[in-house]
């Protein structure tokens, strides 16, 4: 940038924003591909949201993982085939398996419907009033017929000061797969905890157990609302697990001094491994790392940056943003004819940069009908006389 006499008497402060401003610019426009990353997704049944990764900027695609296929004809797998599509399409529930990202009190997480899997998902736990044993600032158990999920009753409690403690007996039963599996559980609150205490195993003193502070899906706690809690079973156990008498749960809410909290079903679920693309925000590589790891150069919390850093990727997408941000740069300037040079640079370069790595974000699709020929919702009744219902 200094080169061009004009721009080299500007505060390197501000040339360093404008270089952001013109990253920022670019990735409205595309999505390169040297900062697509592949990760890996597990996939449960009946479950639809996800976290997305911490540097997850726009999906690429979701697939049916390597390490599930085989070349064999009785182990092969029918591709996932996903679409990509609006919220409003995603949850109706169609005939095909679906993606969608979701924002959700400003954290964005994956909607995912596969309907074609074939994890397992088996009820564990439920609303047998005489199975739950209150304990701290819980209250009584009951059994609640009107804040229901799915069609089952909950259980629920008044809460009077944290933690608020539920433990759960039910009939022993044997898992010894249990640790390929999740552990989750609905939990409606009317109050946002801090964290919640979740437990699962064949007593108090013999536990796989952890603390959760959000949702499975990235989402924070929610009041007034189910939340849908999980932990791996393959996570840290308290003394011995024995796989043939599971019949202990415990929940502990922490945080909430009043109101109540509502018990849904607690399942087991198995998943299906998937591969997870996605292109990272991160197009900057700091000075000590040896990957990408910043998004930008400047620094606004700490209103500092390091000249040091690397902007990495093709040299003609760093022309792109080079000629970008001095166009910025020069916004004030009276110079025209650097101003016409830059442009005519920077225009050459955006139609190059394009041709050669078109974006591959996934487009959103959605279902029409045309409703002289087609009925979503249609049939003809048992006399055959054409009636559409």
């Amino acid at each position: 940038m200094n080169r061009y006499q004009t721009v080299s008497t500007v505060e390197e402060q501000y040339k360093v924003r404008d270089i952001d401003e013109a990253i920022r610019t670019l990735r409205r426009q595309m999505s390169p591909p040297w900062v697509i990353k592949k990760s890996t997704l597990r996939v449960f049944t009946d479950v639809l949201q996800y976290p997305v990764a911490a540097d997850h900027d726009v999906l690429a695609y979701l697939d049916n993982s390597i390490e599930n296929q085989s070349s064999t004809a009785s182990n092969w797998q029918p591709n996932a085939d996903f679409i990509y599509t609006s919220l409003q399409e995603f949850y109706y529930n169609g005939p095909r398996n679906k993606i969608v990202e979701i924002w959700e009190g400003g954290t964005k997480s994956l909607g995912i419907r596969y309907d074609s899997q074939n994890a397992s998902s088996a009820l564990v736990s439920g609303t047998t009033l005489s199975n739950y044993t209150n304990s701290g600032g819980a209250g009584a158990p009951f059994e609640e017929q009107v804040i229901t999920i799915n069609g089952i009753n909950s259980i629920g409690f008044s809460i009077s000061s944290s933690p608020s403690t539920m433990v759960e007996t039910m009939g022993a039963f044997q898992d010894e797969n249990y640790k390929t599996k999740y552990y989750f559980r609905w939990v409606y609150l009317t109050s946002v905890p801090t964290s919640i205490v979740l437990r699962f195993g064949n007593d108090a003193s013999n536990y796989i157990g952890a603390t959760v502070t959000a949702q499975f899906g990235g989402q924070d706690f929610v009041a007034n609302d189910w939340n849908l809690i999980a932990i791996d079973l393959n996570g840290t156990a308290t003394g011995t697990i024995d796989d043939s008498a599971f019949d202990y749960a415990y929940i502990s809410i922490v945080g909430p001094t009043s109101g109540n909290a509502y018990l849904g079903p607690a399942y087991l679920r198995s998943w299906v491994l998937m591969d997870y693309w996605y292109y990272s925000i991160y197009n900057v590589r700091s000075a000590s790392a040896s990957v990408l790891d910043k998004e930008y150069f400047y620094n606004d919390t700490t209103n500092a940056y390091n000249t040091s850093d690397m902007l990495v990727g093709e040299s003609e997408w760093i022309d792109v943003i080079t000629f970008d941000a001095i166009l910025t740069t020069l916004a004030d300037s009276k110079n025209t004819d650097v101003i016409q040079l830059i442009q005519s640079k920077r225009e050459k370069a955006w139609e190059k940069i394009q041709q050669k790595y078109p974006d591959m974000s996934p487009v959103i699709i959605t279902s029409s009908w045309n409703f002289g020929t087609q009925f979503p919702y249609s049939g003809l009744d048992e006399d055959n006389n054409g009636i559409i219902y």
